[in-house]
């Protein structure tokens, strides 16, 4: 058994309190220099992380253990793509490939927009979808916001549950 799947959800509320609706979590016990009551975690590359008894863990991990009593299956999803928004609503289990759906531009995106890529060649925007391994052409188009708004279209139409939207898509996002 990993170090990880040893920690049990009577252990982690003995020693941290979860509040579903603001997604932290604080210390119920102190330790060292952490005090009773203090937040607990500290940022890695927008998650959060918990040291619990020498082992390193992700929040929202923590979070799903702490409210359904057991570790995911497989990975877990932030539904808007905030790394560190650990409410209970705002994470879901995922397998690889939806998780990966759920993503924003690439850094070295030119556009802005995930999914909307400049064709010199033809002096358009194109808009595409990956599904499965294949890409899905939405359109050529004279901007790189028209491209966006239509992309968002086909994947409403869609309707897969993985696939980020822009924030205002959602009605529970983070201010």
């Amino acid at each position: 058994m990993s170090r990880t799947k040893a920690l049990t959800q009577d252990r982690l509320k003995q020693l941290l309190h979860y509040d579903p609706g603001t997604g932290e979590f604080t210390w119920r016990v102190s330790r060292g220099t952490v005090k009773a009551g203090s937040k607990a975690g500290s940022n890695n590359q927008g998650y959060v992380d918990i040291s619990i008894d020498g082992v390193m863990h992700k929040a929202h991990r923590l979070a799903w253990l702490y409210i359904h009593g057991r570790w995911p299956d497989d990975e877990l999803d932030h539904r808007v793509g905030r790394r560190s928004d650990n409410r209970i609503t705002q994470i879901r289990e995922a397998t690889h490939a939806e998780n990966m759906r759920n993503r924003g531009a690439y850094a070295c995106n030119k556009s802005g927009y995930a999914g909307v890529d400049w064709r010199p060649s033809r002096g358009v925007w194109r808009a595409r979808i990956g599904l499965d391994g294949k890409q899905i052409h939405v359109g050529n188009f004279a901007t790189a916001e028209e491209a966006h708004k239509a992309r968002i279209a086909r994947l409403k139409e869609m309707q897969d549950e993985f696939r980020r939207l822009p924030l205002e898509s959602y009605s529970d996002a983070p201010e």
